[in-house]
């Protein structure tokens, strides 16, 4: 089987291939050999979790073409022991122009992802523009996986233009479980939340027309990440007002900037991503940052309580003359999985818990911070 670990897209057509799991892993690292099935996943919970359990962990990072850099080592300080699946997705991974060969930033993002997680195979590598998706599995788990399979779609302008859009990464599990990683980069711009949705549903289009009608319903879960740009419905001013505590809110400062936020808007309506879930926010606004300028503490500590004290104190937001409004833009959603054991006794059904969810504050460039979380899925 041919295995081509990159594409570009140069016509912004929807494109797939699939790929088994073993021989791409061969591939990518012959040393390695395909070993036992997924097990022990070792997050931090109040219980252990069962051996038939699944943990996944998913970072999303818009790079602004500044840096290849990712936190890959933060990620991983989260939890005592390495999660089975580790999606990263990145948007502006380059300056987008006509090439012939892949751009030197996106060959530096993979090795800066796969040097970063020792002890991973990279399964899946793909790419639209300055989207970018890598699915790593533990190599403990890589034998539990049967097949991935990835697609892509354009949502720039005319649904051709790669500076937006989204790569889909479908992995089939040994056990006959399907699940769906999403990395995305969405319409711009505070007032184009119509378009956003519409950037949702051309790349749910885009699934079904690879993998069949129902397809986001019938699999057992889905994770989608990216740079979504949804905004705050707020002025700088109010914003401010906010940050500084003197809204007269209290000190919940995500909980009142949450009440602004055009997706969670979006969701309570109905209007777009019916059946996704997030975990709570309590981290700082991801974007805009002032590149290089921002002073918070550090967020992406492992522990509950570590860094929170004084996230928010120091942080400077767009200090240019367009003073835009800072946001959540950077976000990560789930379909909790679903898996029904039809009421057989002694069989309880799949469950999904959101361990973590987190920016990841470290000082790279961008003006946007990671934002990563863990999952662990029981009951398998």
């Amino acid at each position: 089987m041919r295995n081509k670990t990159t594409r570009n897209n140069d016509e912004g057509r929807r494109d797939w291939k699939k790929t088994d799991v073993q021989a791409f892993s061969h591939n990518c690292a012959p040393s390695l050999a395909v070993l036992v099935t997924i097990q022990d996943p070792g997050y931090d919970t109040p219980s252990a979790p069962p051996t038939n359990s699944l943990s996944v962990a998913v970072l999303t990072y818009n790079l602004a073409t500044l840096t290849t850099k990712i936190p890959i080592p933060a990620l991983l300080s989260r939890t005592s022991k390495k999660p089975d699946l580790i999606f990263v997705t990145t948007q502006e991974t380059e300056v987008l122009k006509p090439r012939r060969t892949e751009g030197r930033r996106s060959v530096s993002l993979r090795r800066s992802v796969i040097s970063g997680s020792p002890g991973y195979t990279p399964v899946a590598i793909h790419s639209i523009g300055g989207v970018q998706g890598v699915l790593m599995a533990r190599d403990g788990a890589r034998g539990g996986l049967k097949s991935v399979e990835v697609a892509d779609v354009a949502c720039g302008v005319g649904n051709v233009v790669h500076n937006k859009g989204g790569v889909l990464v479908m992995v089939t599990m040994k056990g006959g479980g399907r699940m769906i990683f999403v990395g995305c980069h969405l319409a711009a711009h505070q007032g184009k939340v119509k378009e956003r949705n519409e950037d949702f549903r051309r790349i749910r289009e885009a699934g079904e027309e690879r993998w069949g009608a129902g397809v986001w319903e019938d699999v057992e879960g889905v994770w989608w990440a990216g740079d979504l740009n949804y905004r705050l419905d707020a002025s700088r001013e109010e914003v401010d007002c906010i940050l500084d505590g003197v809204d007269g809110g209290g000190g919940d400062k995500a909980g009142r900037l949450m009440e602004l936020d055009q997706l969670t808007e979006v969701r309570m309506r109905g209007e777009a991503w019916g059946g996704m879930v997030e975990g709570r926010i309590e981290f700082p606004m991801t974007y805009k940052l002032d590149k290089n300028k921002e002073g918070g503490g550090r967020g992406g500590g492992k522990g509950k309580g570590k860094g929170k004290g004084d996230r928010w104190k120091g942080l400077r937001y767009d200090s240019s003359a367009k003073r835009r409004v800072p946001s959540y833009t950077d976000r990560v959603l789930y379909k909790p999985y679903k898996l029904r054991r039809g009421g057989k006794k002694g069989k309880e059904d799949a469950t999904t818990e959101c361990v973590w969810y987190d920016w990841i504050d470290e000082d790279t460039g961008s003006d946007h911070k990671p934002v990563a979380g863990g999952f662990i899925i029981r009951n398998l």
